[in-house]
């Protein structure tokens, strides 16, 4: 199986990049992709989750899955994506997570879209940072309302 990508940084399998206008496959061996199968938990059902048993990276519970072929590291959701789908992802292509399971690799939970996508989705979800509010001071509490030191200085 030919799935269209050259892999130059984490993450990028199935990636198209032009190289002076050119598109270089990468080849996935029957090898490589039982071994990238192998690291996967299907026991659950066609239609739960997927765990990635490999290699993760990132704090819990966000445990994106790496998997490493042919030289370079990749996402292991990325890996599942273009090997159901035989896709070629461009560059500014993100596989976003139905499921909301960084963990998961399996295809039915796993769709193409942009970053505003993926932002517009964890927005929608819930999961976006939200920055506390500050309390508002009281009334009188700023420097200029001070009569005196409450250290004892003039």
């Amino acid at each position: 199986m030919v799935v269209h990508g050259e892999s130059r940084r984490p993450g990028d399998i199935g990636m198209v990049e032009k190289v002076k206008g050119l598109r270089k496959p990468l080849a996935l061996t029957i090898e490589e992709q039982s071994r990238f199968w192998s690291l996967v938990d299907r026991s659950p059902g066609p239609s739960a989750c997927w765990p990635w048993r490999g290699w993760r990276v990132g704090p819990p519970p966000n445990h994106y899955g790496r998997v490493w072929l042919q030289g370079g590291r990749h996402l292991a959701h990325r890996v599942a994506y273009v090997l159901e789908t035989h896709a070629s992802l461009e560059p500014e292509t993100c596989v976003l997570h139905r499921c909301d399971n960084p963990e998961c690799v399996n295809p039915s939970h796993l769709m193409a879209g942009t970053q505003r996508d993926n932002i517009a989705d964890m927005n929608a979800k819930g999961r976006g940072y939200r920055p506390q509010k500050k309390p508002k001071r009281a009334r009188g509490v700023s420097n200029g309302d001070k009569t005196h030191c409450l250290r004892g200085h003039a």
